[in-house]
């Protein structure tokens, strides 16, 4: 038998059923690693006419020499005349088949040689089908080469497949009178997969479309499956009656999990009957009611909440999620991390709940909470919301309590924010009183795990401005400073026993654009991070002591600013078991071997970023946020409400100061404090000659007011400095000379004023 030899392909290709695959193969194929574009091209195989035209190279390739080989077939596949690129595959594959991997390797090295353009390879794949390519592409032994130029071959293929004019094509076709015609079309269309989702979308959505093209449209939908299926469910969304009762019925013949849920609230509420009512029905095993319907949305928000799964992620741990796009009036596609795409499914489920109890505080909770975060996860998508939550500004003062509170509860910082604003509007002081001693919940968002929760928090409470103490008061001071030590870096901190070991990985990740900070013990560890706005990183060898790294990943975790910091455990191979089993025990903590590159620690820095919430602030937006708390502490010092204890950050508010990120607010806020500290800060500031001058004015300027409204508090010997700072001036710019005599002058100016009050 020569097995070299190839049957000439019929006209009518539709014949050829050695090239259908079966059920089980296409299965296999759609979660391959070309799943969908393989899956696609091998369809097209169906009704594609015969190959391009392959322009031969300039000379015709010599044939291999004639070799003797125990087996005769091995013997045929090498002296197979080589004139086109088809022979070239088609000796590869025999010689795979024959289990001669080298000679394989030998035959494939010469193809790709050819370097064959795109219509080359897509006659390949039309003549041998996706499948052999696929097999080609998983043959190790014909090392990287066999995998590269298969999938390449894929890739132009399924490109050609699902070009514009292609499928412009087939979904003319749907229309034909001839129902092998119409098989033919709903074929190629199933073939190039999701890609197709949109266009036979398209034919539904079309009011002139006939019932013939609306048939081959729901039948290449149903082929489509699982590609067709998100659309489906984004299109129950649309405002067209017949559009949603098309998708329900095709829903319901796909048996869709999600479908039943999103279908209970329009069964519910529309007359029995109709196309969605049927299909709610036929899925849930029950007519449709306003009590059935509530019973199934609430079980299935209740599982969700308990963690089981809407959607399948890919490898990446992305969803495609469909939404309604209602400028276009058609599905649109997102490709969303899994817990985004729970999160929107969740909403439009809280939704419907809250719809068919409208009197329900729970629900309409719920339903605004999550619409609310649904929103920021569309905008973050670059979307718009297509169920838009409703006016929080209508809402009692008792509902927004709620409505903040399963905020904080449930970490939805979008629904939290938005919450926070309508009470700063208000400016109403029953925000804050609270009857059985405990914070409210605007004080306890001082708590937040987001910055940027807990700053519009201390701006809520700004806008209030109670004369008098409430409980949870003292969160406010803390909250601030955490704000105001930004500089605008992105810092990490890394904390070892020894200091060389520590601040070698810091120096390491400066490549990735972060500042290191280093520790020794734990509770330096814990000091640092909890101080700083700008830290996004902590690195913890887990032989740290006092104490221990358990204690120190605890303490971290309690922090309101550090709780959603991301932690990497450094361990020896000896202590990686226990570094596993205690990452295990937290949120956005992970274990690593000690990095000993900076490579595998840039590596590492990288994986662990990945675990910072999405909306963290960025560098920028931190400085924004410094400047935003520095300008509520200049307020409430100037309202004098002594009960917030912000003196006592005098020294941090100095550390600001020389940091020079907030010059102006911060020198400000420096006079109002009224300690010997701050005036001695804003008079050394005020006398660097390195710095400024214009913020050498300011300090100044700062300091005369601050002498003014507290008196002087500098000491003998830091006055007698500043004499002998002027006085040494003589060789000092014009400008400099004057500023440090206005200092003296205000020095003096109490001693002035006493004389003339004792004359």
């Amino acid at each position: 038998m020569n097995l070299t030899a190839q049957k000439k392909p019929r006209a009518e290709l539709v014949t050829r059923k050695d090239s259908v695959p079966s059920g089980r193969l296409r299965r296999r194929l759609a979660v391959a690693g070309w799943r969908r574009g393989a899956l696609a091209l091998l369809f097209t195989t169906l009704a594609t006419p015969a190959i391009a035209q392959f322009e031969a190279p300039g000379e015709e390739a010599p044939a291999p020499q004639a070799s003797t080989f125990a087996n005769p077939a091995v013997r045929a596949a090498v002296e197979l005349p080589r004139n086109e690129p088809s022979d070239y595959l088609r000796a590869t594959l025999n010689l795979i088949d024959l289990g001669e991997p080298q000679l394989a390797k030998q035959a494939l090295d010469q193809l790709v040689a050819l370097q064959l353009d795109d219509a080359g390879k897509i006659g390949l794949v039309q003549q041998f089908g996706a499948a052999r390519l696929l097999r080609l592409a998983r043959e190790r032994e014909l090392g990287p080469d066999a995998a590269t130029f298969a999938n390449t071959c894929l890739t132009a293929a399924a490109a050609e497949a699902a070009s514009p004019e292609r499928m412009a094509t087939q979904i003319k076709q749907l229309g034909d009178a001839s129902d092998a015609q119409q098989r033919i079309a709903v074929a190629q269309l199933a073939a190039v997969g999701e890609a197709a989702v949109v266009p036979a979308m398209r034919v539904l959505v079309d009011e002139k479309a006939t019932d013939r093209q609306r048939l081959g449209a729901r039948a290449a939908l149903l082929r489509l499956a699982p590609f067709s299926e998100g659309a489906l469910l984004a299109t129950l969304r649309s405002e067209n009656a017949r559009l949603v009762g098309e998708a329900a019925n095709l829903l319901a013949s796909l048996r869709s999990p999600q479908a039943v849920a999103l279908l209970a609230l329009p069964a519910a509420t529309t007359p029995g009957g109709s196309a969605v009512d049927q299909a709610y029905a036929q899925l849930a095993g029950q007519p449709a009611s306003i009590d059935s319907a509530q019973g199934l949305l609430t079980r299935t928000l209740k599982n969700l909440d308990e963690g089981v799964p809407a959607f399948r992620a890919d490898d990446s741990g992305n969803v495609p999620y469909w939404v309604w796009d209602s400028k276009t009036s058609l599905p649109k596609r997102l490709s969303l991390p899994s817990a985004d795409a729970t999160l929107l499914y969740r909403a439009r489920l809280a939704r419907d709940l809250a719809l068919l109890r409208p009197h329900d505080r729970r629900h309409e909770s719920l339903a605004l909470r999550l619409g609310i975060e649904a929103a920021a996860v569309l905008r973050l998508a670059g979307e718009e919301a297509t169920d838009r939550p409703g006016d929080l500004a209508q809402l009692p003062a008792a509902t927004l309590d709620d409505l903040l509170t399963g905020a904080l509860r449930d970490h939805q910082n979008a629904a939290a924010m938005a919450s926070l604003q309508v009470i700063t509007e208000r400016r109403d002081p029953a925000a804050l009183a609270t009857h059985d001693g405990k914070p409210s919940p605007t004080a306890r968002a001082l708590r937040s795990s987001h910055p940027s929760v807990r700053l519009a928090a201390i701006e809520a409470i700004a806008a209030i401005d109670s004369p008098r103490p409430f409980p949870g008061a003292s969160y406010v001071c803390p909250a601030i400073m955490q704000f105001v030590t930004s500089n605008g870096q992105r810092e990490v901190v890394a904390a070892a026993p020894r200091l060389d070991a520590a601040a070698t990985w810091a120096g390491g990740l400066s490549a990735e654009g972060l500042t290191g900070r280093v520790a020794s013990t734990g509770g330096e560890a814990i000091r640092i991070a909890s101080s700083s706005a700008d830290i996004e990183l902590i690195l913890l060898d887990m032989a740290i002591g006092s104490p221990a790294v358990r204690e120190v990943v605890f303490q971290l975790r309690r922090n309101p600013g550090t709780s959603q910091l991301p932690i990497g455990l450094l361990a020896r191979e000896t202590q990686f078991g226990t570094a596993r089993r205690m990452a295990g025990e937290h949120t956005g903590v992970m274990a690593f071997l000690r990095p000993h590159t900076n490579e595998s620690l840039g590596s590492l820095a990288r994986e662990l970023s990945a675990h910072l919430p999405r909306d963290w602030p960025t560098p920028e937006q931190r400085l924004d946020q410094a400047g935003r708390a520095m300008a509520v502490m200049h307020q409430l010092l100037e309202t004098d409400r002594s009960f917030y204890r912000l003196r006592s950050a005098g020294p941090a508010i100095v550390g600001a100061l020389h940091g020079g990120q907030v010059t102006s607010d911060t020198a400000s806020v420096l006079a109002l404090l009224g300690t010997r500290e701050s005036q001695l800060a804003l008079v050394d500031f005020s006398s660097t000659l390195s710095l400024a001058l214009e913020r050498r004015r300011a300090a100044a300027n700062a300091f005369v007011q601050s002498i003014e409204r507290f008196g002087l508090l500098l000491t003998s010997e830091e006055i007698l400095q500043q004499y002998n700072l002027y006085n040494g001036s003589e060789s000092q710019a014009k400008e400099s000379q004057e500023l440090l005599g206005q200092l003296l002058d205000a020095i003096e100016a109490p001693r002035k004023a006493k004389r003339e009050k004792d004359r």
